[in-house]
């Protein structure tokens, strides 16, 4: 649903927290087929809601603002997509006009 977003990312970073069914092989054929997905693969550790789920957003958030000022990406808003949500062909435009509604 993200490839199929009318305003797609620029940049699109998965993490891979430690899966341990067929997501690595999924997510290397579609960072091959799209050069603006990348994969962030963590080693498996315990989860939790608190501190694993922190742990992983600040590392993919480090790792994606740096790998976009190595690149010379801009870009204009940040955020986060749970794995397991299947999303509207608009919610990113949606969100952005929302957004430039009210700065």
């Amino acid at each position: 649903s993200i490839v199929s977003q009318k305003i797609r990312p620029v940049f699109w970073l998965i993490v891979d927290d430690g899966s341990t069914d067929n997501t690595p092989f999924i997510l290397e054929r579609n960072e091959v087929k799209y050069d603006w997905i990348k994969v962030l693969r963590l080693e498996q550790s315990p989860r939790d809601l608190g501190l694993h789920l922190s742990k992983v957003l600040k590392k993919g958030f480090e790792y994606s603002i740096n790998y976009c000022e190595l690149a010379g990406l801009k870009y204009s808003y940040l955020g986060n997509v749970d794995a397991d949500l299947t999303l509207p062909s608009t919610f990113f435009s949606y969100l952005i006009e929302e957004f430039e509604k009210d700065s």
